[in-house]
């Protein structure tokens, strides 16, 4: 999955879960979800769940760290790289395959 779609989901997740309260326009990746958005912690368990259910992973807790919150293309990494062990594969493998594959 390319790392645009991920950033997009996860705009539209923040947006779901602050209640429509942010626009998705206004973060980028040097934004801090929990002082320039206002995630609290309820919030967050929702958006974490949210995130779970979305990309079909499970968010590994002995790696997510509070910091990935601190910066959302910190985030978009962190669950850029969930996709890649779930599916055994990294963006640069995809790449790859589609330059030899021609498609």
């Amino acid at each position: 999955m390319e790392r645009e779609m991920i950033a997009d989901k996860l705009k539209n997740i923040i947006v779901e879960v602050k209640n429509q309260e942010v626009s998705g326009d206004s973060i980028a990746d040097s934004t801090n979800l929990v002082t320039d958005v206002g995630i609290d912690s309820l919030q967050l368990i929702n958006f974490i769940l949210s995130i779970e259910d979305e990309f079909e992973i499970e968010l590994d807790f002995d790696s997510f760290d509070l910091d990935h919150l601190n910066r959302f293309g910190s985030l978009v990494e962190f669950v850029e790289g969930c996709i890649s062990k779930k599916t055994g594969t990294s963006q640069a493998t995809d790449d790859l395959l589609l330059k030899l594959t021609g498609i």
